[in-house]
């Protein structure tokens, strides 16, 4: 009887110790979707970082994407920039439509543009989009801890599959700048043929449950694009290989949450009639 005793002790210790068989990156994430729930409002930065090896000479590309949401009204300040120049506007967004302001000429112009063509830009949107991926099939790695900007974190890496690869793909704006160079190399084939799993590194305050930053590496996907685009290239133009030295270095793509329900507030423009 003892002994029976002894071993159900142990189960009921390595049971509390594993959390009932349960996933602590599963637990993490599906805390993360209760405490994002209710925000009012944060801060958002997207960057993506490319650099591209031409003629031994590296270039590197950074396009940033700075945004304020407040939720209940739904409204965003963007800011968008490329290092040359930037672009900034203001949206309201309501049931059906959004009203974006974009100053021009050092006055502000209103359009009214449907939700989805704004999805891309719509950092909440994305937030939950990577949130929800928890209901996929996805898998996980050990969770760890870090500090992250003076924070501390449980950070571990999730694989999501090619279909959602394509989907973050599709977010990331990167399939209309491959379809670009598509039409220039004239390449033919889908370049969507060589999206494979990604990796997604994801930070969460230790705290506060929120999500602090999302990382994910695309250089290996995206490089592989680039040279059927660059073979096409030279096939069309008829040059030899040495006379197209062009490689993708890196493409990473890093999304940072901050300020939870303490954004600094802004009023939308009033436009004259």
């Amino acid at each position: 009887m003892k002994k029976i005793l002894s071993v159900c002790l142990v189960l009921i210790m390595v049971l509390s110790l594993t959390g009932g068989g349960s996933n602590p990156a599963v637990e993490i994430m599906k805390n993360a979707q209760d405490q994002t729930a209710a925000i009012e409002n944060f801060e958002a930065e997207t960057v993506i970082s490319m650099a591209v090896r031409i003629g031994g000479i590296e270039n590197a590309v950074k396009m940033t994407t700075n945004a304020v949401i407040f939720t209940n009204p739904k409204k965003m300040k963007i800011c968008m920039s490329d290092g040359a120049e930037s672009t900034e506007m203001l949206v309201l967004q309501e049931d059906d439509a959004s009203h974006v302001y974009i100053r021009e000429s050092g006055e502000w112009v209103e359009w009214t543009l449907s939700n989805t063509r704004l999805s891309q830009l719509d950092a909440q949107q994305n937030m939950a989009f990577y949130l929800n991926l928890v209901d996929e099939s996805v898998t996980f790695s050990k969770v760890a801890e870090e500090i992250l900007n003076g924070q501390e974190t449980y950070y571990f890496d999730m694989e999501v599959p090619p279909e959602i690869s394509r989907k973050i793909f599709q977010m990331a704006d990167m399939e209309e700048q491959l379809a670009a160079m598509r039409d220039l190399s004239r390449v033919r084939g889908d370049l969507s043929s060589n999206i494979g799993s990604l990796t997604i590194r994801m930070w969460y305050d230790k705290t506060t449950g929120y999500p602090l930053q999302y990382e994910i590496d695309m250089t290996d996907i995206m490089r592989a694009m680039y040279e059927q685009m660059f073979q096409a290239m030279i096939e069309w133009r008829g040059w030899a290989p040495e006379d197209l030295e062009i490689s993708l270095t890196e493409c990473i793509l890093t999304m940072t949450y901050s300020n939870y329900n303490s954004a600094e507030d802004f009023e939308l423009p009033v436009v004259a009639e």
